[in-house]
């Protein structure tokens, strides 16, 4: 994925439909679809979580998500993750938002909500170290000072 952009045909999908309809349509813990896919996509990427299991629930096709900062993370995301074209970086992150899922699905039967403010705490920690495992390259959470510019 040389560029930003992510094929539009692409398809959101979880080998667990079951869990998202639970979390977004009956309890209501989030919007869309999309929003819990994005989560379990960081929480899998942070704790070096995928799930193989076979991906048939159609979620939604990326040319429909209706929010932008939701697109351009899933480009960042897709763009970064190592592979040999776009359909294996997509891939890939659907493994890494079905391993989170499951993550965040025990969490929510264990405690019978999602504890938002510990997954910001444990990103907030562990980030750097994991994004720079799972994008093979070094990430720094420091803010560039103003009119400095890169190396």
């Amino acid at each position: 994925m040389d560029r930003l952009t992510l094929d539009d045909g692409l398809t959101v999908r979880t080998a667990f439909p079951e869990k998202y309809r639970e979390l977004v349509e009956q309890r209501k813990l989030f919007t869309f679809m999309y929003d819990l896919f994005l989560l379990a996509l960081m929480v899998g990427l942070l704790r070096g979580s995928r799930s193989e299991a076979r991906k048939e629930g159609d979620i939604v096709k990326v040319g429909q998500i209706k929010s932008e900062e939701t697109k351009r993370a899933l480009e960042v995301v897709c763009c970064l993750l190592p592979g040999e074209d776009d359909r294996s970086r997509w891939n890939q992150a659907l493994a890494y938002a079905d391993g989170g899922l499951e993550q965040l699905w025990q969490q929510f039967q264990t405690l019978g909500h999602l504890d938002i403010l510990r997954l910001v705490a444990e990103a907030k920690a562990e980030w750097p170290d994991k994004l720079s495992e799972v994008f093979k390259m070094p990430v720094t959470t420091e803010s560039p000072q103003p009119g400095s510019r890169p190396e």
